[in-house]
């Protein structure tokens, strides 16, 4: 924030959707997004395809693997929501 440091911050982003067990992982200029509970997984080179179009997972499959790695460790350290407020509402569920 003071500008001394250059550097990434972190060495991956991390999201989770809980309730819909959508993740994604964002590593350098590389994109690995789940799109779906056990589904397959969409990679993305964000210099080159920053409108997230063209899905390169089938031609770098190491590059997924690793991102998945990282991935699951990360959700290894989370706990579930306490709270799931609208997650339990059958209106909510419906979308």
């Amino acid at each position: 924030l003071n500008g001394t440091d250059s550097g990434s911050p972190h060495d991956a982003i991390y999201i989770r959707k809980f309730d819909q067990q959508r993740y994604a992982i964002r590593s350098g200029n590389k994109k690995l997004v789940i799109p779906v509970a056990q589904g397959a997984p969409h990679l993305y080179d964000l210099n080159d395809d920053i409108g997230e179009t063209k899905n390169i997972a089938s031609q770098e499959a190491d590059t997924v693997d690793q991102l998945k790695k990282k991935l699951n460790a990360w959700t290894a350290e989370l706990v579930d929501p306490t709270f799931t407020g609208l997650m339990q509402k059958k209106s909510y569920k419906s979308h």
